[in-house]
């Protein structure tokens, strides 16, 4: 405005000097408008924070970390303390489909009993994991069993130390021996058994699959279940939707085989290690239950407390009633030495099956058992 009087000043050939009254004049704002501008101001910087704060708020959301599980277990019981758990051991026609869901809150469904086994993920979650796993192979049906064998492995002599059981290298540790590269022979009186036994099952076999999002789906889930023994164990299946082809599918694991034997001389019950340390009659775990995140003690802790889903059954083999013998070191001087006390083999393995019962109630005889069943877990 100034600009535009001086201009006009000079124009009429006027002092370019502005007087204070001229000034007076010139248009500005009032000090209520000055004021009112302030005033809108202030409440700017007053909101401005809290829209911002509810918007980051809003971000950071999300929803709650669960679990949900599908599987076979036996009937469900009451603790004194009102804990609810399942049955540790029933028949396989006991068996029954249960599912359970769980969040991080602890806030819980289930378990219980259910025809079939569906899902619904949460829209708000930003990723899921599938766990599946097929069910094991029955053991085979060769029943074990236990025969005299000969000993015509013994006498021994030999000047290599590794060809002498583990428990002789500990008798002379213990300076019962003199140095073994002086030719030994090994003499025995023990009894010798034949240990006849059958193979296990395979394990049923684990797929894990990551989802990033799961929207407007269903999962549908079918856990596999353990075979008899000599049958295969069947097939895990998760489906979307109505879907006729399975998105997941974990094959069951292979019945066992043939069975075997192994001779063992024993003196003692402590040499069941022998059979018992046989990869070919132990449990085939699958590798399920150290990927589900069982979590144990948490508020999202898992209901699937038998840690074998998937297992292959385990094989038949017998178990000697009777443990006697003497075991004698002899050197090429003539010299004899009792090692019987150091013929423990160094294992101390109770007299029980690998599923925890007592051959004396089966004939001495471990006998071979079915697979276990198959099982699903999401976790997101």
């Amino acid at each position: 405005m100034q600009h535009k009087l001086q201009a006009e000043c000079l124009n009429n050939g006027r002092s370019a000097v502005i007087s204070k009254k001229e000034l007076k004049h010139l248009p500005a704002f009032s000090l209520g408008e000055m004021i009112m501008v302030l005033l809108i101001m202030s409440f700017l910087a007053i909101g401005i924070p809290g829209i911002q704060f509810k918007k980051s708020e809003v971000k950071t959301q999300r929803t709650l970390h669960g679990r949900y599980e599908c599987y076979y277990a036996c009937p469900l019981t009451t603790d004194a303390d009102g804990t609810v758990r399942h049955l540790a051991g029933c028949a396989d026609d006991e068996y029954s489909l249960y599912h359970y869901s769980v969040n991080e809150e602890g806030v819980a469904t289930g378990p219980e009993t259910i025809a079939e086994c569906r899902f619904t993920p949460p829209k708000e979650a930003i990723f899921f994991l599938v766990h599946a796993v097929g069910g094991g192979g029955g053991a085979s049906t060769t029943n074990g069993s236990v025969s005299s064998c000969t000993t015509s492995s013994y006498p021994k002599t030999s000047n290599d130390i590794g060809a002498f059981p583990e428990w002789v290298k500990s008798a002379q540790g213990a300076g019962e021996l003199d140095d073994l590269t002086t030719p030994y022979t090994l003499s025995t009186t023990a009894s010798c058994h034949r240990i006849n036994y059958g193979r296990s099952g395979q394990a049923g076999k684990t797929k894990s699959i990551f989802f990033p999002k799961l929207q407007n789906a269903e999962l549908r889930m079918y856990p596999g279940r353990g075979g008899a023994r000599n049958a295969d164990g069947s097939v895990t299946e998760v489906y979307f939707n109505e879907d006729t082809v399975p998105t997941i599918k974990a094959e069951g694991g292979a019945a066992g085989s043939d069975g075997g034997s192994m001779e063992v001389y024993v003196h003692n019950e402590t040499s069941l290690c022998a059979i018992k340390n046989n990869d070919d009659v132990g449990y085939r775990e699958a590798d399920f239950a150290t990927n589900v995140e069982m979590d144990r003690g948490s508020k999202m802790e898992s209901k699937i407390t038998e840690v074998q889903f998937g297992s292959g059954g385990s094989g038949s083999y017998g178990v000697p009633a009777v443990f006697t013998g003497t075991y004698t070191m002899t050197d090429p001087m003539g010299t004899s030495v009792n090692i019987t006390d150091y013929a423990d083999l160094k294992c101390y393995d109770p007299k029980l099956c690998n599923d925890g019962s007592d051959p004396a109630l089966n004939g001495n005889v471990c006998p071979g058992t079915s697979g276990r069943n198959g099982a699903v877990v999401i976790l997101w």
